[in-house]
């Protein structure tokens, strides 16, 4: 399971520079390794950091599972 939060953490900044064709290239790398579902891994990459402005405070939410 830490082996799977260390790989998503490391692509989901690849995955939120990407282009959508290349986006589609690493969730194929990403769900060939994690072997979790690909909707689930699109959900996964593009959520896992997230900013958050909160009452002119900026906090950095980690939503990595």
């Amino acid at each position: 399971m830490k082996e799977r939060k260390a790989i998503m953490v490391g692509i989901s900044k690849r995955y939120k520079r990407a282009t959508k064709r290349q986006k589609g290239i690493i969730l194929d790398e990403f769900t060939a390794l994690t072997e979790y579902n690909r909707t689930y891994s699109s959900y996964l990459l593009s959520k896992c950091e997230k900013v958050i402005k909160v009452r002119e405070k900026i906090s950095l939410i980690n939503l990595c599972i």
